[in-house]
C-alpha cells in the first residue's frame, strides 16, 4: 500500500500518520485494491540463472512515477518476494539458426531483444543485426558493454545506434522507429 500513498503525493502530517495508527492495518489492508497487471519483457534466458529485466523509471511533472516501474524502483529491496507469472509469446523468437536475425528496438524494448540475442549467441547463431535508439549514449545504451562486446567477437554482426539526443542537429534528431 505504500506506493498508493507515495503516489497521491500525501504529505505525512501528525494528523495523518495520527489517523493511520489509529486504524487495524488488516483494515486498511482490506480495503487497498491490488496493483494492476504489468507486463516487462525478460532481458535474460534460462541458462544465465537468472531472471533478469529492464525497468525504466521515469516520472511526470508532480514526480509520480508510474505504478509498476515506480514501486519497483522505490520500494522493492534486493532479497523481496515479488509475485509473478511468465506469459510465453510464441510470436517473439529467435529463427531457425540458419537464417539470418535483425533486430529492432528502442528504449527498454533492448530487454527483450537481449534475450534473443543471448539465445542466438548460445546456439552459435551469429548472422544477427541490432538497430537500437535512445536519447542519450551515455545514460541509455543498455547492455552497452555487452553488445560491443558480441559484436568485437563477431556473435553481432552488424550494430546502428542512434541517440536523439546526442546529435549536433538539434532540429534534426534521428529516431529509431
Amino acid at each position: 500500500w505504500y506506493p498508493r500513498l507515495a503516489r497521491k503525493n500525501l504529505q505525512l502530517s501528525e494528523d495523518i500518520l495520527a489517523a493511520f495508527s489509529a486504524l487495524d492495518i488488516d483494515q486498511v489492508l482490506a480495503q487497498l485494491q491490488d496493483l494492476p497487471h504489468r507486463e516487462y519483457s525478460i532481458a535474460s534466458i534460462p541458462s544465465q540463472g537468472a531472471l533478469e529485466l529492464l525497468v525504466r523509471q521515469n516520472g511526470d511533472c508532480d514526480a509520480n512515477f508510474g505504478m509498476g516501474s515506480g514501486w519497483l524502483n522505490q520500494y522493492a529491496q534486493i532479497g523481496d518476494c515479488i509475485e509473478l507469472y511468465v506469459r510465453s509469446n510464441p510470436r517473439f523468437h529467435v529463427p531457425d539458426n540458419a537464417v539470418p536475425m535483425i533486430l529492432i528496438g528502442n528504449g527498454t524494448g533492448m530487454a527483450g531483444l537481449r534475450s534473443l540475442l543471448c539465445q542466438r549467441i548460445e546456439q552459435n547463431a551469429y548472422s544477427n543485426w541490432l538497430l537500437f535508439g535512445e536519447r542519450s549514449e551515455a545514460c541509455d545504451f543498455y547492455f552497452a558493454g555487452e553488445i560491443r562486446t558480441a559484436l568485437s567477437l563477431g556473435q553481432l554482426q552488424q550494430l546502428n545506434t542512434v541517440f536523439s539526443r546526442d546529435t549536433k542537429d538539434s532540429l534534426a534528431p534521428r529516431y529509431v522507429q
